[in-house]
């Protein structure tokens, strides 16, 4: 299968690739509005024109404009001439976008804070860090001190032995010692704890700066309900938020992919829609994770250009059939593309439409991101 690196904003022209099967890569969600943008104006070719219905049906044709913005806000559709002009800047309905991303957080952030933390926290009995009453309060005991009524005086406890629930004697002689609590000058007894190690700090970490690669399987078909798709891109947004304040860098990667009905052509186009570099940019993720009119336009576009460049491929009708699981060869060929080093966490996300999804994948995530920092650790020591 080959790699192709999409390197300017040109109108896609059909290439001498050879093959029928290709992964796709885009460094932008901007490069990738900007390609299909330029592409409208491209002149039609005979593979245009062998498969016109399908090119007018899907791509071209803009007078389905209800169709487009199925499930928009009505003062959030978009025209023919914005769509093809300027693209889908804004996700239609943030302010529902964010009460799903805060029911998301609130259910997962605890989980992501106790493994993060917990591993990183020591407690010492050298001082360092910030005493911790809740460790100390786990050994807390009262302080005694023990007195002789035969020789009216304190005595050390070593020369004590305990004969009863409450009874004490001095060794030496088996004379009576009584137990009695030290006072504060407030008058509350003492306590001290037998717990050794109380203080609590964070170690410095001095090792390479970590990175986790997203790679988000986007492709539904396209009359998926539009609120179904609001999940992925408010997970990604938490999980990536996150990890960015534990000093992470984070790269997330989507992809809208397609097969030919008979299933011997094959591609995958891959977004970069977060890089290392930029903060989370919430708006962009859910315009590519679920926006229809993103999906409807520019995405169907970006499906048909691919089937156009690769020399060999037939663009099937319909854009061909989505593919919900993508196999362990693919994978292992966007992991090396993305790392050849093979040093960072990659982390495969298939297509997210409910809570529940979100928490069946997110604990999943986290035995990844668990031993991904057993292993850095081990590799640092």
């Amino acid at each position: 299968m080959k790699i192709i690196h999409i390197k300017d904003e040109l109108p896609m022209k059909p290439s001498e690739f050879g093959n029928d099967e290709a992964i796709i890569f885009y460094e932008s969600l901007e490069q990738l509005q900007n390609k299909n943008k330029n592409s409208f104006d491209a002149k039609m070719d005979s593979v245009d024109k062998e498969h016109e219905d399908t090119y007018n049906d899907y791509v071209k044709s803009y007078e389905y404009i209800d169709f487009i913005n199925a499930g928009v806000p009505k003062n959030k559709k978009l025209s023919s001439l914005e769509l093809i002009n300027n693209g889908v800047k804004e996700f239609h309905s943030l302010d529902i976008a964010e009460e799903v991303k805060k029911k998301i957080g609130d259910k997962i952030k605890i989980e992501i804070k106790t493994l993060i933390e917990s591993k990183k926290m020591q407690y010492n009995s050298l001082g360092r860090g910030v005493f911790s009453f809740d460790r100390a309060a786990q050994g807390l005991c009262r302080v005694y001190d023990f007195f002789s009524v035969k020789y009216q005086k304190f005595v050390d406890e070593t020369l004590v032995e305990k004969i009863g629930e409450n009874e004490f004697v001095l060794i030496e002689d088996g004379s009576v010692v009584e137990r009695r609590a030290q006072i504060t000058e407030s008058g509350q007894p003492k306590v001290r704890t037998t717990a050794k190690k109380v203080w609590v700090n964070f170690e410095k970490d001095y090792s390479e700066k970590k990175k986790i690669n997203i790679f988000c399987n986007t492709a539904l078909s396209s009359d998926e309900k539009s609120g179904n798709l609001m999940y992925l891109g408010a997970y990604l947004s938490v999980l990536s938020e996150y990890y960015e304040t534990k000093n992470y860098d984070i790269n997330i990667f989507c992809t809208y992919n397609a097969t030919t009905s008979n299933r011997k052509s094959l591609f995958f186009n891959v977004i970069k829609i977060k890089e290392t570099s930029v903060k989370v940019n919430f708006n962009n993720l859910m315009i590519f994770t679920g926006d229809v009119r993103f999906y409807r336009t520019q995405l169907f576009r970006t499906a048909y250009l691919s089937f156009k460049a690769l020399r060999d491929a037939k663009i099937p009708r319909g854009l061909g059939v989505v593919i919900n699981n993508i196999d362990s060869n693919i994978k292992t060929l966007i992991a090396n593309e993305i790392d050849p080093t093979g040093k960072e966490l990659m982390l495969f996300i298939d297509s997210i439409k409910s809570l529940e999804d979100v928490m069946v994948k997110h604990n999943q995530i986290l035995i990844q991101i668990e031993e991904y920092e057993q292993r850095t650790a081990n590799n640092n020591q």
